[in-house]
Parts: structure tokens; sequence; C-alpha cells
């Protein structure tokens, strides 16, 4: 029957929805503009293929990351899959989300860490949300927690510990709690029996296990092979018990013999923050050294002093002959972070490095001083004034001299504030105090020849400069005419180079001022704004409008048409004499011409008269140029066009639901069978054959009379009137319009209501909003049915269908009615197909399902806590004993033999049931 239902359903929705496996679809960009990474499924490659989506619209082969495509579509299967079944997936980002997933393996609901975006199914806010999803009510009673109940007796009990493995004694308080509860050792363990698993294996022999999922925790484990804890990068989820040691310290507690020797132990700073100075031995140089110990963790390897290292572990001293300056950085083996100097004997100078907080060498030092102090005489071999200018890998931005060599000057560039090197000074008298007059004899006195500064500086290239830097400047662009940006690198480049926009634009104003104005292009300007403004257009010798973004641009650009053409007035060309007013486009009527983006490239939303569709539509205006077809605002464009769209009939107009997605009950006028007939419109667009109400309908198209038609066709109108025919025997009807609106109809052959497409127009009676609606117009035809279903009969009830997801894969929850627990129960559905038995709310399931359920089943159901943890007083009927017992409601699932008082229970379920 089921397979029926799809058929059906598929045959009725097949005018709007071709082909329902979304992994056949070809990509769809969409109508709008955006510019996202997405995937889609590509059915003749059978492979997941990027493409750019516009952010709208599209269809359903559009998926975010190729592995959601591949999950999807593998083989060209649309796949559905229950989650409870997939395995935790962090997915690709890094974020920290706490969510709960089902681990089928341990069939319980677990945390793990979810990164943000992707993964799978198999995730849930709550723990309740993922119990309510995966585990079934009767669940195995022995991986219950003990639970005493709100009892203040002391009763011996044994419960069995799922962690544990094995039944151990708890104290029951004597009413209440749950079913795993018993009165012996032995009744606990015949109804528990071989859960153990060998608690035999030492987790500090287990290797590090990061798990499947993809997060990113430094966790500790212990190595037997270096005898220590280490760190590692867990998953997030699963793995072993090795990986519960979020502390080095805990770690070590478990598995670190106590009478190890610290000597053989490397050096620890621990994770902390501090810098104290703190002695170790080491075991391979056989001598104590001095390391920097964080203040917190670390190992037992740590002195406070020299002499407390060596007479603990007393070695061999190694002469330190070696002069430290000579030496290379050494982070050493820790893994701390601490900025050190050193002196590097390539640059000349001291640097930065990153000491890991033990061992090493001795070129590490405090402070930029404590270097230079300790290793200047190799610094002073080298002299200053010869090196380049470096303006050091940081982002600040510092004026600042150095001594150009080939120059023979000191200039200024831009220091980044960090690193770099000595020919760096921070005032020009400095720079030159320390570099005067330097003569190289191979180069005589005629380096001023090479002075750049006989060219005036608007007239050079942007120059970057040798530097890495990243400074945001300005510079005068000669054939744009204007100040525009660059970037800088820090040090050298040329002179056109200014830090502000105006002060660029103040020096090198001479040369704006020799170019025309009228005779540049309209420009928009990169920005996003909309202002009306005028340019003189130098081939139509007028002033027009255009629309200004609101930054940059150019001088072409006049805030009213006055200023504009005082500015340009009449311009002459003489190649070009004035028969120019012959080109002028406003003798054509502006309706009539067709919309016009222009040359210009900004993006603003304007109004043009369509002649084909007689109406007023959106199109993109580029902010030049273009005709007189545009206008701001829909209410501009119809005031003008006004008389084209009054001589249209709108009663010949076919019905236009419009792109929109709303659902608005409309009448439109059939032209062909001469009558007012309703429809649903979108909320946007459309056409004027679209009227509030039957009324108004009529009254704008009364008896529409053609004259090529002549007066026959009214005596067929009752033939073509599907009123005369029951509604419930029609088949679904999707009409001709392409909208997507989920509706109801009742299928005559599987004696039920069934969902399909309607498409917003015509169609036929045999449409309803709601189930209800449809149930309650056709419940009397499934009565009277065709033959007595028998046994199939009972299909009618959506109630007692099963669970269907559909093939969709959407994440939507809903509830349907449980009929073997005669509960209602949550559920992912997929957004497509499926069947009735599904309902938005929880209460809306109760109301259909559980409230008409009999007496005689509800008060046979067993009482059912729910798997909430509040603790609410309710009563149920104990079919047994024919008695209405008190129990603890958790609030939420549960079953209908659950009341509120003893007396209503009493009241549904007293004598007879």
């Amino acid at each position: 029957m089921k397979t029926t239902v799809i058929i059906l359903l598929l045959y009725a929705a097949e005018l709007s929805l071709q082909e329902e496996n979304p992994c056949k679809l070809p990509a769809e960009t969409g109508p709008c503009r955006g510019s996202f990474t997405r995937y889609y499924y590509d059915w003749d490659l059978k492979q997941c293929l990027e493409f750019t989506y516009g952010g709208c619209e599209g269809n359903a082969n559009n998926y975010d990351s190729v592995q959601e495509c591949e999950a999807t579509c593998s083989d060209g299967e649309h796949k559905e899959q229950n989650p409870c079944e997939l395995p935790a997936d962090s997915g690709p980002c890094m974020a920290y989300f706490t969510k709960y997933y089902y681990n089928k393996e341990s069939k319980k609901c677990e945390t793990f860490v979810y990164g943000g975006c992707a993964g799978n199914e198999n995730r849930f806010d709550t723990l309740e949300d993922c119990e309510a999803m995966c585990i079934e009510e009767e669940e195995n009673p022995c991986i219950l927690p003990a639970d005493s109940g709100p009892c203040k007796g002391k009763f011996p009990r044994y419960y069995y510990d799922w962690d544990l493995k094995k039944c151990v004694e708890f104290t029951y308080g004597g009413c209440e709690g749950n079913a795993n509860n018993y009165a012996s050792l032995q009744e606990c363990e015949a109804t528990c029996p071989g859960e153990e698993e060998p608690k035999d294996e030492d987790p500090c022999e287990l290797p590090a296990d990061s798990g499947p999922c993809m997060a990113y925790f430094t966790k500790y484990y212990y190595n037997k092979e270096s005898k220590k804890c280490e760190t590692f990068v867990y998953g997030g989820c699963q793995g072993n018990e090795a990986d519960a040691q979020a502390m080095k310290i805990d770690c070590e507690a478990v598995c670190i013999e106590e009478e190890e020797n610290p000597c053989i132990l490397p050096a620890d700073s621990g994770p902390c923050k501090g810098k104290f100075p703190r002695y170790y031995y080491d075991w391979d140089l056989k001598k104590c050294v001095e390391f920097t110990y964080g203040g917190c963790e670390g190992n037992a390897n740590n002195y406070a002093s020299l002499q407390e290292c060596e007479a603990t572990c007393p070695g061999e001293e190694e002469p330190k002959d070696e002069d430290p300056c000579e030496l290379p950085a050494d982070s050493g083996p820790c893994l701390a972070y601490f900025t050190k100097y050193y002196y590097n004997k390539e640059s000349k100078k001291c640097e930065t490095f990153v000491y890991g907080g033990c061992q090493g060498n001795d070129n590490r030092f405090d402070t930029l001083e404590e270097c230079e102090a300790k290793c200047a005489e190799q610094k002073r071999e080298e002299n200053p004034c010869k090196l380049p200018a470096d303006s050091g890998p940081c982002r600040g931005s510092f004026p600042r001299y150095y001594y150009d060599w080939d120059l023979k000057q000191c200039r200024e560039f831009t220091y980044g504030g960090c690193k770099g090197n000595a020919n760096n000074y921070a005032s020009l008298q400095e720079c030159e105090a320390t570099c005067p007059g330097e003569k190289h004899k191979e180069e005589p006195k005629e380096e001023p020849k090479e002075e750049p500064k006989v060219e005036s500086p608007c007239e050079l290239q942007s120059d970057t400069g040798p530097c890495m830097a990243y400074f945001t400047k300005y510079y005068y662009n000669k054939e744009s005419r204007k100040c525009e940006t660059f970037v800088y690198g820090g040090c050298g480049g040329n002179e056109n180079r200014f830090d502000t926009l105006e002060e660029c634009e103040a020096k090198c104003a001479e040369q704006k001022k020799e170019e025309n104005p009228c005779k540049l292009p309209a420009d928009t300007g990169p920005c996003k704004a909309s202002f009306t403004r005028y340019y003189y257009d130098w081939d139509l010798k007028q002033c027009r409008e255009f629309t200004y973004g609101g930054c940059k641009g150019n001088a072409n650009n006049y805030a009213s048409l006055q200023e504009c053409q005082a500015t340009c007035p009449t311009e002459e060309h003489k190649e070009e004499p004035k028969e120019e007013p012959k080109e002028e486009p406003k003798v054509e009527n502006p309706c009539e011409l067709p919309s016009d983006t222009g040359p210009c490239m900004a993006y603003f939303t304007k109004y043009y008269y369509n002649k084909e569709s007689k109406k007023c539509e959106t199109f993109v205006y580029g902010g030049c140029g273009g005709n007189e077809n545009r206008f701001d605002t829909l209410e501009e464009c119809e005031a003008k066009c006004a008389e084209q769209k009054k001589e249209e009939n709108p009663c010949k107009l076919p019905a236009d639901t419009g792109p929109c997605k709303a659902s608005f009950t409309r009448y439109y006028y059939d032209w062909d069978l001469k009558q007012c007939r309703e429809f649903t419109y979108g909320g946007c667009k459309g056409n004027a054959n679209n009227y509030a109400s039957l009324q108004e309908c009529q009254a704008t198209c009364p008896g529409e009379e053609h004259k090529e038609e002549p007066k026959q066709e009214p005596k067929e109108e009752p033939k073509e009137e599907p009123k005369v025919e029951n509604p419930c025997e029609l088949p679904s009807d999707s009409g001709p319009c392409m909208a997507y609106f989920t509706k109801y109809y009742y299928n005559k052959e599987s004696k039920k209501c069934e969902t399909f497409v309607y498409g917003g127009c015509q169609g036929n009676e045999n449409r309803f909003d709601t189930l209800e609606e449809c149930e309650a117009k056709c419940g009397e035809d499934k009565k009277e049915g065709v033959p007595p279903a028998g046994p199939d009969a009972p299909t009618d009830d959506p109630c007692i269908l099963p669970k269907d997801s559909g093939p969709c894969k959407a994440s939507h929850r809903k509830w349907y009615f449980d009929t073997h627990r005669k509960v209602c129960r949550m559920f992912v559905y997929g957004g497509c197909k499926g069947n009735a038995n599904r309902f938005d709310t929880k209460e809306e399931c109760q109301q259909r399902c559980v409230a008409t359920l009999p007496a005689s089943v509800i008060c046979r159901l067993p009482y059912a806590m729910g798997s909430c943890s509040s603790k609410i007083r309710r009563f149920f009927y104990d079919f047994e004993t024919k008695q209405c017992r008190a129990f603890t409601y958790t609030g939420c699932e549960g079953n209908a033999n659950n009341f509120i008082s003893a007396h209503a229970c009493y009241e549904k379920c007293a004598s007879g049931h």
C-alpha cells in the first residue's frame, strides 16, 4: 500500500516536480548575484563537483560540502539513513559545541564535540532529544542508573552498573525508582548476565586513540615506551580510556610509579606561564642545567638551586669553552612558549626566538640589551649605514629614517614596530649624525644627478618598494587623473605617496585642473549608496542624470542639473556639429524602450515598463547611461506608463501566481470558460487579473462577450463546470501554474486524503488546505467506499500508519503516533512525502491519536515514567489489580495511561475495562 501511495503522489506532482531525486537535477546557480561555493552531484559523471551558487532559489542538488554531497548521492542513490545508525561527526569546522549522539555500540546517548557546520543527523542539542529519537521505550533495565526513589526507607537492593559491568548494592527508599532494582545479587546477575567486559586491561598500556571525530583537543596519555605522560590530539568522541586525562598531573597520578629515578626525567616547564629559574639534571650531558619553570605541574627533575640538583644527581661537568654568540638559536625539546633573544651571526644582530623552556644553549638572553651587551663585539664589525631598510614583520606604522647607501642620503620609511635592523633612526638628525657624508671612492659626487626630486611626484608611478609590510597609502594616478589607494611595503618607493586622500589631492591638484571634467565618463564609484547626480555626456552634448554610489568616482559629477549646465555649457566640438539633438532619445515614448543597465557596473534595483508583459518590473541598473524607461519606485513606473496598461484587458490575462511563496486566495477571470475562478496567489508580482473577492472579479469582467466567439459557448459552460461531479471522485490536479503549494486531495484508490503539489491556479475542486478539511468533506465517501476493504479499512486512520521520514534529506522535528506503545514520539522528517502520521507538535499528535483511544486500550497500557528528569505525581490504572495507583512521571513521553488524579483514573477505567 505504501508503494502505491508514493507512486500516486509522484504522478500527481509530476507537472511541477519532474524528478524527485535531487541527485539527478542539474546544477542551478539561481537568479541572485552572490558568490557561494557549493557542490552538486553530476548524474552523468557520477561524482560531486563544485559550482558557484548565487544565494537564492536554485534546486535541491546543492550541498555545503563535498562530504554532504557524497553522503547524499554516492553512487547516484538518494539515500535515507536512520540517524541513530550514523557515527558521531564533528564536521569540518573548528567551533566547540557539546552535542549528543547515539552510540550504537554502547546503546546509549553520549556527548561529542560538534565543530559548528556539516556533520550528520546523529546530533542532538539535549540528552532528552537524543533518547527520544534513538532509545526504545522498552530499553534494557540493565543500562538504567540506580534510582533510590523519593521515599525515605532503607532497603538493601542490587542494581547493575553498566560502566563497571557488575551488580552493585544500593539503598532503595521503598517506592518508585526504576526497573534496575533487584532483591538479591542472584536475581540481578540472572537478569543482566554475561554483560561483563574484561576490566583487566590497564589504561596505561593502551595507545593514544584520537577517535573518529575531527575536533582538536590536547589530552594526555601514558607512553609506555618513553615512560612518561605525553600530549596527543583527541578528536572529541570515542577513543579509549587512555584519553581520559585532561591534565598531565592526572595521567601521572594513574600511570607513573612513585619510585622512578627523577634524574632520568626530561626537563618539564609545565603548562603554566610563569618564569621561574630552576635546575634539572640532563641525563645525556651528565650535568645540572638551568631551565625556566612555568610554575605548575612538571615533574620531579626540578630543583630550586644548582647545589640541590648536583646533590641529588651527581655527575661530571663539561667545560664551557664555546662562545655563546657563535651558537645557533636552540628552542630545546620542551613545548613552553617564551620569547628570548639570541645573537644571529649571519645578520650580525640580536633577534627574538621562541624558547621551549628547557635545554637549548647559552645563546639565549632575556632582553635585547643583555644580548647586545654580550655579543656587541660581533655587531661592531658591521656598518649599519650599509644595511637595507627593513620594516620588519610587524604591522605597526612608525615613521623612521634609514641611510640609503646608493643615494648617499637619509630617507624616511615606515617601520612595522619589531625586528628590522640597525639602519633605523628615530629622526633625520640621528640618521645624518650616524651616517654623515658616507664617501665611497668608487662612487664620486655625481649621485645628485640621480636624485628623482627633479620630477613632479604626481607624474611618478605608484611604488610599493622592496619591503614586505602592508600599509594602505594614496598616490596620484595620472591616467585616471585622480588619487587612488595602493599598498606600500614600508620602505623605498618614491614621493608619489600620501597618507591621506586630502594630502594627495592638495599636492596634485594642478594635474587635476588640467583636465576637462566635462569629457570624463560617468563614474558611480565603488560604493553602494544611491544618490541622484548629473554628469555631462560629451557625445550627446547634454547633462544627464545618473546614480552615484557615494564615494570616489570623478569630477564629472554635479549635485544639480543647473550646476552641470553651468560648468559644461554647450560644449562645442568642431568635429561634431550641432546635429546631436537628432540623436536625443526623448522623442521616443520611454515606456516602449527595453530595460537598459548602461555601461557602469554598480548594482541598483530599478523599475521599467515591460511592454511584453504589460507591467512594471525590476531590473539591475549599473548607475550611468541607460535610457528613460527607468524608475525609482513601482508607483512612479505605473504612474508614467499607466496608458499602456489601460490598453490591455486584464480579463484576458492568464492566472499568474507570481514568483513568491505565500498562499493567498484570490480570483481571476477565465476568458475561455467565461467565469471567475479561484486561484492561489504567491503574494508578489503576477498581473492585473487578480481580485480579492469573487464579487470584485465579476464586477470587473461581467459577461465578457467575444465577438469572435459567438454566444453558444455559455451553453457549454455547465458541461465544463466541475461542480456537477463529486470532488472526492476527481483525480488530483496541479493546474498549469508553476507555484509550489502543498495541498490535500482525496485519493479514491487508497481511500484516504493525501498531499500533492498545487501549482497555484486552476486544477479542480478535489483540493483542500488541511487534512481535516479533506477528511471532513470526503469522509462520508470513504465510509461508503467502493466495497468494504476489510482489514485494510483501518488504513484511513493516520494514527496506525508507520513512521515515514520520506525520501528527502531535510531535518524537521515532527511527531508520530507509535501504535505499539500507544504514545506520540518524535522523529526526523525529511521534508517531502512520508504519510499522514506526522504532526507538528506532540499536543496535535495526542489530540488526534491518543485522545481517541478507547478506554479498553488506554487502561491496559503499562505505566510509563517517560524520559525526562522531573518528578510529577500521576496515577495509572493497574489492569491486573483493577486499581488506580500512583507513580512518578518525569514530564515527557510516557503513554495515555496517565491521569492527574485517582478520580480521573477511576472515571476513565472503572468497571468493565
